[in-house]
């Protein structure tokens, strides 16, 4: 605005209207219509403030999501429409039939492939019914021929001339951005239903979306318990800090087995993350997994409060010899035997002195079994025990000494107090998602490429810029996130 107002009186006076057949009218318009949009997404943002300043009430959406998407859908249609069609415009006037003739091949091409994709892949987001479905298929017309007819334009208006396609290659790169958008967002599947709960949270409002969460798209992974999702098996490894006050790191394993072989063809961690504030609120930061055709996009929508789930319960102490059995309130336990410097642990020890195991197998009330290997070792520090856990039962089991004058061990059980560790988790498949990151690559290459050949540079120093943005755009949007 600074800038506006100092060189206001530079800006050359326009005698008379555009006309409407000419390129700078429908420039015009697009930026008048990106202009409104953004007007449209500060109000909606800043209503909180304003409420605040002015002891105002605007109260948010009943759904914040679908607010936005109905306004911004008509942005995308109108100004995908206006980056397909404005570069076939000439400056002044253009010849109506002339234009026509050019466009057209471009327009039939972009119905074509819409309606290929309405049939074959078609958008399965019917949330907001089949006016806002439609919406979307208009959108998703609107935004193929931008990209259709900016390709075109290389073609046949700067006849195949890259050097100065900046523009195009740019506004090819938005169409296909916003393309990917709506293919995308459109066709996404929530892959963290869990229809029957082993137990039920009254969800409250979901920390990425901050409106009322859905408990069945949302997935309880009990710490160390593997849970079927989709094609996958996720474990809820542990959790850990990061370097920020309240910050919490939560490392979940993803496996895939071969529907063949049954064994293991995938396993990749994922770590979302979150922030513990006060009140009990929470921030939720994603992770993905980044494929060719999709991404699985995952995060934290409930964690435990640490400060308030404090353990109070106390170990129960029994003397055991080999073969005995240990009673707890959700089922029993079997002392199996005592293994004397095990040459592995599940605990990835690796001991500098003696070390005792001891073996037991747990049986739940309903009939499920569990392992638990309490570690007795011997090191530098002095004697140490290393507790073991089974989570699915709220079970602690501490290997707490040994008896030898009557070939006896002591095992400590301890059913805690609080509420098992567990996350809950909203997990999605965004397919072809690549497409946004592909789209805002070409804008940017194309930007480049715009201001190499405004400010004229020798062929040499642009193709250097080029080359080096371009691989810091892929890198960024490709392999950055990874």
């Amino acid at each position: 605005m600074v800038l506006f107002l100092v060189f206001f009186k530079k800006i050359p006076a326009i005698v008379k209207e555009e006309n409407t057949n000419s390129r700078e009218f429908w420039m015009f318009i697009g930026s008048l219509v990106l202009f409104l949009s953004s007007m449209f997404i500060i109000g909606k943002t800043s209503a909180p403030v304003i409420n605040a300043l002015f002891n105002t009430k605007f109260a948010p959406a009943e759904d914040v999501e679908f607010s936005y998407n109905k306004v911004i859908v008509l942005v995308a249609i109108v100004i995908g429409i206006l980056t397909a069609i404005t570069q076939y415009f000439k400056y002044k006037n253009t010849p109506s039939k002339e234009f026509v003739k050019k466009i057209a091949v471009p327009t039939l091409i972009a119905a074509v492939i819409t309606a290929l994709l309405a049939i074959f892949y078609p958008i399965t987001y019917y949330k907001q019914g089949a006016g806002f479905l439609g919406a979307l298929y208009v959108a998703l017309f609107a935004t193929i021929y931008a990209v259709v007819a900016n390709a075109g334009y290389i073609k046949s208006g700067l006849n195949g001339k890259l050097k100065a396609a900046g523009g195009s290659i740019a506004h090819l790169g938005f169409g296909l951005m916003i393309a990917g958008m709506i293919i995308s967002a459109g066709n996404k599947k929530i892959i963290s239903e869990e229809k029957y709960k082993a137990f039920a949270l009254p969800m409250g409002v979901d920390p990425m979306t901050k409106q009322q969460d859905n408990p069945a798209e949302n997935i309880n992974l009990i710490r160390q318990v593997p849970t079927r999702m989709a094609e996958y098996e996720v474990t809820y490894l542990n959790d850990s800090s990061g370097h920020e006050s309240g910050r919490n790191f939560y490392h979940l394993l993803f496996q895939r087995k071969d529907a063949a072989t049954k064994k293991i063809a995938e396993s990749f961690v994922l770590s979302p993350d979150v922030y513990l504030m006060k009140n009990n609120n929470m921030s939720s930061n994603p992770d993905t997994k980044n494929y060719l055709t999709h991404d699985v996009f995952t995060y934290i929508s409930y964690v435990l409060n640490p400060e308030a789930n404090v353990d109070t319960a106390t170990f129960k102490l029994h003397e055991v010899a080999d073969g005995d059995t240990i009673f707890y309130s959700k089922g029993y336990m079997v002392f199996n035997k005592a293994i004397k410097n095990p040459e592995t642990n599940k605990f990835n020890i690796h001991p500098t002195g003696p070390n005792v195991i001891a073996d037991l197998t747990i049986t739940a009330q309903d009939s499920t079994q569990y392992h638990a290997t309490p570690m007795i070792l011997v090191d530098s520090l002095g004697i140490q025990q290393i507790d073991d856990t089974v989570y699915a039962q709220n079970l602690f089991v501490k290997f707490a000494g040994v008896i030898p004058d009557q070939n006896k061990i002591v095992i400590g059980v301890k059913e805690a107090d609080t509420m098992i560790d567990f996350v809950t988790l909203k997990a999605y498949i965004f397919p072809y998602i690549n497409l946004v990151w592909i789209g805002l690559i070409l804008m940017g290459v194309g930007f480049i490429m715009s201001m190499v050949n405004r400010a004229k540079f020798s062929a040499a120093a642009g193709t250097v810029v080029l080359a080096l943005v371009s691989l810091a755009l892929v890198y960024m949007f490709l392999f950055a996130a990874n």
